[in-house]
């Protein structure tokens, strides 16, 4: 973490035996720091049912506070958490789950036959106040993304392999497509079983892989990924080589596509600057190709997005013009 002028604040290194991972970081309202992942107990390719979920707490100067994990009886592993003011400093974090017994709050042991997405929100203390499990009914889903919607609510994306991924009433898509394909969720932690509020597919002709999502506060959600489909919903028809990343808009209560623009091979992380309730500014990351064979032919970007309506106007031209041309502006 560092200060101003790039220096060095402090460097931590967490873990045990085993192997850890790091996924998702945070800050509360007291600034101090959250980080959620995954751990390993030994080889995690030879024995994948050890990973469990890991969160930890560090204060502002570095030191450890807490521990917390959670696990099935299968591998268990956290893509993305959300802390902070607009949550109540109630920590949110998302990814997959792939074994029994994974600690829910609606008072069920889900068994899974796949890989299923869950959701957990923490007090500051530790102290649960949801968990549950939906999807991964005949194929592996996952969470890889979540934004705040208030303290209480907030929205999940991720990927779908299963072909009962639960949508609502409503929705943009229902039906699943071939392939992989994408994910949003309006979850509503009110109650101890937690619900579904508004839940929509997102793909088409290939696979869809979600990486991020923000949330303008009533005014849309977006959600960044990378498609190989020729045909994403809200987009120009292209022919990814041998994916396209994409941002879309969509509604809030998830209806709706308002529009989808596409960048680069991937878009991976995004970031919005409130400057009018109607229309924020964008800020995406990702990756594109330059040409290259390999990876080392590819290059990071940052590129800014605007909703602002764009202004016309008509400028006067010669009545006539005498020759093999002429402008038009």
């Amino acid at each position: 973490i560092e200060s101003k002028g790039g220096l060095h604040d402090y460097g931590v290194i967490l873990g045990v035996e085993g192997s850890d991972f790091g996924n998702a970081i945070g800050l509360d309202s007291s600034h101090h720091v959250w980080i959620a992942g995954g751990i390993y107990s030994g080889d995690q390719f030879k024995n994948p049912k050890s990973g469990d979920i890991r969160i930890q707490e560090l204060d502002q100067q570095g030191r450890f506070l807490s521990n917390y994990q959670f696990g099935s009886d299968g591998e268990d592993y956290a893509n993305a958490l959300a802390i902070g003011p607009a949550t109540g400093d109630h920590l949110w974090v998302t990814g997959k789950t792939c074994g029994n017994g994974f600690p829910t709050t609606d008072g069920l042991i889900h068994r899974m036959s796949h890989c299923g997405v869950f959701v957990l929100v923490l007090e500051d203390s530790g102290v649960q106040d949801l968990g549950m499990v939906f999807g991964g009914a005949d194929g592996d889903d996952f969470g890889t993304a979540i934004a705040s919607n208030g303290p209480g609510d907030a929205y999940i994306a991720g990927s779908v392999n299963s072909t009962s991924f639960p949508t609502t009433q409503g929705a943009f898509q229902t039906v699943k497509t071939p392939g992989q394909q994408g994910f949003v969720a309006q979850v509503d932690a009110s109650s101890p079983k937690g619900l579904l509020v508004h839940s929509t597919l997102f793909g088409a002709d290939g696979t869809t892989q979600p990486y991020g999502l923000a949330n303008n506060d009533g005014s849309g959600v977006y959600l960044t990924g990378s498609t190989s489909s020729g045909h994403l919903p809200g987009g120009p028809v292209l022919t990814p080589n041998p994916t396209a990343g994409f941002v879309t808009k969509f509604s809030v209560d998830l209806s709706q596509v308002r529009y989808t623009q596409l960048l680069g091979l991937a878009v991976n992380g995004i970031a919005l600057r409130k400057t009018t309730a109607n229309s924020p500014e964008i800020y995406t990351t990702g990756y594109r190709y330059n040409g290259g064979h390999d990876f080392a032919h590819e290059d990071v970007f940052v590129v800014k997005l605007e909703e602002s309506t764009p202004t016309s106007k008509i400028v006067d031209l010669p009545q006539q013009v005498n020759g093999p041309s002429f402008t038009v502006s």
